[in-house]
């Protein structure tokens, strides 16, 4: 599917979050849900078909402390925290795969209830929430993955 199907089927696209959350190595609670795709998704997608890549591009993830049920008119996460992303994979020609990770050197202190998919400047592609807080502390880290669909 080229750039230009995607955006016309950009009302379709879908995420699924999924990650792992692990104290001390051990592996406590697996989380695989649905995530909103944002309205700026559509922005980004436009500025992509064009050919203007700068600052487009899905490169991070982003971690804050809002709750807050998501809506597609978000744009920013509270208390960000953002980390570059791993390599994409392709499980189909109409979806991408992200891996990410949250080591334990990182974000402590952070009461992590939000998620979003980010541009390099910071852009929000989707969003998702928790009900519950993971206390980042330096016992906890995060393995994932995020994939949209279209």
């Amino acid at each position: 599917m080229g750039l230009i199907q995607l955006l016309e089927h950009s009302d379709r696209a879908r995420g699924t979050l999924a990650y792992n959350v692990y104290w001390r190595g051990r592996l406590i609670e697996s989380v695989r849900e649905e995530n909103l795709i944002v309205d700026n998704m559509k922005t980004m997608m436009s500025h992509l078909v064009a050919g203007d890549t700068t600052n487009r591009t899905i490169t991070k993830i982003g971690f804050g402390s809002d709750g807050t049920s998501p809506i597609a008119s978000n744009t920013t996460l509270t208390d960000l925290y953002a980390r570059t992303i791993g390599a994409a994979s392709y499980p189909t020609s109409s979806s991408v795969q992200f891996a990410w990770e949250l080591q334990s050197t990182e974000a402590n202190g952070l009461s992590i209830r939000e998620f979003a998919l980010l541009s390099a400047n910071n852009g929000m592609f989707a969003r998702r929430t928790r009900a519950t807080a993971i206390v980042k502390t330096s016992d906890i880290s995060l393995t994932g993955t995020w994939g949209i669909s279209f």
